[in-house]
């Protein structure tokens, strides 16, 4: 017992020292992310030894004449032993910052909690319903219930991490999913946007400013990690035609506050630092402008969701029209809106380049010319005419 007390004592703070690991990418030593690799394989050895100690307690308690006392004892000796490792290569891997913060820190806490109600389950299973008796409390019981219930919220949270939201529901049949009432999410076609890569303003970005990008701030936001949820290796040097502007607005903010990049990693000149923050600035203000010229016919902007289910269920086809519009976003650009899109606008001559585009683009694909083949040649001018008029009506 007194052993049991004294392992599970210095275990505990083997646990609690854990928590001062930071999950926010501050560590930077390939060491630390080679060996939290790991924690996905070893995982499964304290999971299926905390199962298994469950069901033989529950045939240990159901049938008495089978005496599992030696083997329980054992297999949660094993669980024990596995998972320190494990929670300690757990907080290695998300040392590197490159997880959905809210996620990590959920699967951390639960993860956290399964490996400390462990090491108790220990000490909790020494004590017996009566001295010479080998039944197990009920506090035991309890607490093993609750271990379980943590072990597999954290498992659940785990796979959230490591295969995405969707990783069960993705193949599951259709009438499941209606059972289940699970939605399923649309499969878009998409319509591709494209800039002059040989402009003065393409050229410039990507000798002076696409460089330092990649120095410091693409191994923390590029195709490997994205921290965050920003990408920045992706992101769309025209702010004005293209739509990252608001991925720009975002990236702008990080680097004025000093958060990007961490302290702790290699850091801007102040020539990079006012290259970069000038550019993403004067690019931003360029494409604010553009936006909240003066115009007769200025109206509310549809969000990029309602945009693309207003014209396929006009169109009767399956298309993401909205992949052409800037992010449904907040910030205080008149392309944006201030407040939960109040203020989000988009202008009639806009408008009309991105019908024209539509028009062309169901030229090609659902071969409108047969529908407008019986009808005048201003057909199409008027389609793009009623494609106005019905965004008016709906904003």
């Amino acid at each position: 017992m007194k052993r049991s007390l004294l392992f599970a004592i210095f275990a505990s703070f083997f646990l609690f020292g854990l928590l001062l690991i930071p999950l926010d990418g501050v560590i930077d030593n390939t060491y630390v992310f080679f060996f939290g690799r790991f924690h996905p394989l070893i995982l499964h050895l304290p999971i299926g030894a905390l199962v298994v100690l469950a069901l033989m307690e529950l045939v240990n308690a159901v049938f008495e004449k089978i005496d599992l006392e030696a083997a329980c004892k054992l297999i949660l000796w094993f669980s024990v032993v596995t998972i320190l490792p494990t929670t300690l290569l757990g907080f290695m891997l998300g040392s590197n910052g490159s997880y959905d913060d809210e996620l990590v820190n959920t699967h951390k806490w639960l993860g956290w909690l399964t490996a400390l109600v462990c090491v108790w389950l220990v000490v909790i299973r020494n004590k017996k319903t009566a001295p010479n008796s080998s039944g197990v409390t009920s506090f035991y019981k309890i607490f093993l219930v609750v271990n379980v219930v943590f072990l597999t919220l954290a498992g659940h949270y785990g796979g959230y991490l490591t295969h995405g939201e969707d990783y069960l529901i993705q193949y599951m049949p259709p009438p499941m999913k209606s059972v289940l009432n699970i939605q399923e999410e649309a499969e878009y076609l998409v319509i591709n946007s494209e800039s002059d890569p040989t402009s003065k303003e393409a050229v410039y970005y990507k000798d002076q400013i696409q460089p330092i990008l990649e120095t410091y701030c693409y191994e923390c936001h590029g195709e490997k990690k994205q921290k965050g949820e920003m990408r920045l290796d992706k992101l769309h040097w025209d702010m004005t035609n293209g739509s990252d502007a608001e991925r720009w607005h975002a990236a702008l903010n990080v680097i004025n506050l000093g958060e990007m990049p961490p302290k702790k990693k290699q850091q801007l000149s102040d020539t990079e630092r006012r290259a970069v923050v000038s550019w993403i600035s004067e690019n931003l203000d360029l494409a604010a402008k553009a936006k909240q010229k003066d115009n007769q016919n200025v109206i509310r902007r549809l969000t990029k969701k309602q945009y693309t289910n207003t014209l396929n269920e006009l169109l009767q086809v399956s298309v993401n029209f909205g992949e052409v519009l800037p992010d449904d976003g907040k910030s205080k650009m008149g392309i944006f809106g201030e407040k939960n899109h109040n203020d989000l606008r988009i202008r009639s001559k806009r408008l009309s380049s991105l019908a024209t585009k539509i028009i062309d683009f169901c030229f090609s694909v659902i071969k409108l010319d047969k529908i407008f083949a019986s009808k005048p040649s201003g057909a199409p001018d008027k389609f793009i005419m009623f494609l106005e008029k019905l965004f008016i009506n709906l904003a």
